[in-house]
């Protein structure tokens, strides 16, 4: 097994933007390490959709002498077939809107579950379903870097009365000595009546939590090994008892290999089988009960 440890980094809240005289308060450090995962995933988010608009403007330009080949190709297509690629590629545009990754205003193509399309379209179609997969695929890592996110914060049950949603902005770059408030950000939080809640009026576990889980999952690289110390510390009673799982799907997905040391039972959870002993030894169930 290798385990990369060439590089060593700690996951923190710097306050890369303010003044200095502000660098030992812990609530101000704290705000702005939240505020910097927000800017990140906003930039991430341009990024992605640079890369979609370079990928159609190539295509679009090749569309033309694509669909005339195909026209000139006599190989029999499969209706059926062509219909089930849209439906897949109509319900990949539906997930990647339903977390925020883009929004669809274009008019859905429509056609009923019996309907024949014309011979003459098949082409054309096929040509259409490969070329946005194409496009869309250009989201498919931050898609499962957010729904990975996502979950792990909204089905946590610590943040009472609130979700994270992911907030599209067209701007490409901000000003970093601009006003946190001006600064357009891509994590957001509603309340359950759709109120928007600033970040900087999260409460310091809830922070905490976001900036942890958001560096596990989007700045950590493959094969390397990531310590945590008493996590519990600073997380709600639900964190807790949700971490484990949270973190075990995180490291799945990023082939990442993690430490914790607690003292509390509400972090295992149930994990018993992953628990040992300062000393090496693998710790027993029923002693820790007694």
């Amino acid at each position: 097994m290798y385990i990369n440890s060439n590089e060593s980094r700690r996951i923190g809240v710097r306050n890369r933007y303010s003044s200095s005289h502000d660098s030992d308060r812990e609530g101000d450090l704290k705000i702005e390490a939240i505020t910097e995962c927000a800017w990140d995933l906003r930039d991430r988010i341009n990024n992605n959709k640079r890369t979609k608009e370079e990928v159609s403007e190539a295509l679009d330009r090749t569309f033309p002498q694509r669909v005339i080949d195909l026209y000139k190709n006599t190989q029999k297509r499969d209706a059926k077939q062509i219909r089930e690629q849209l439906q897949e590629l109509e319900q990949k545009r539906k997930d990647l809107e339903k977390i925020g990754l883009i929004v669809d205003d274009r008019e859905t193509l429509r056609f009923s579950s019996d309907e024949d399309f014309p011979t003459d379209a098949l082409p054309v179609l096929e040509i259409y379903i490969e070329d946005n997969k194409k496009k869309l695929a250009a989201y498919d890592k931050l898609k499962v870097q957010i729904d990975l996110l996502l979950k792990a914060i909204n089905e946590s049950n610590a943040f009472a009365n609130k979700k994270l949603v992911i907030q599209t902005n067209k701007s490409h770059s901000i000003n970093p000595y601009a006003a946190l408030k001006a600064a357009p950000k891509a994590l957001k939080f509603l309340t359950n009546d759709g109120r928007e809640i600033p970040l900087e009026r999260l409460s310091s576990g809830e922070k905490h939590a976001v900036i942890l889980f958001y560096n596990l999952i989007f700045n950590s690289k493959e094969d390397s090994l990531v310590m945590i110390d008493e996590p519990e510390i600073s997380l709600h009673i639900s964190w807790q008892q949700h971490f484990i799982s949270s973190l075990l799907e995180i490291c799945k997905e990023n082939r990442l290999y993690a430490v914790i040391a607690t003292h509390s039972p509400d972090i295992v959870n149930g994990h018993w089988d992953l628990l040992v002993n300062l000393d090496g030894t693998p710790v027993d169930e029923d002693d820790e009960e007694d």
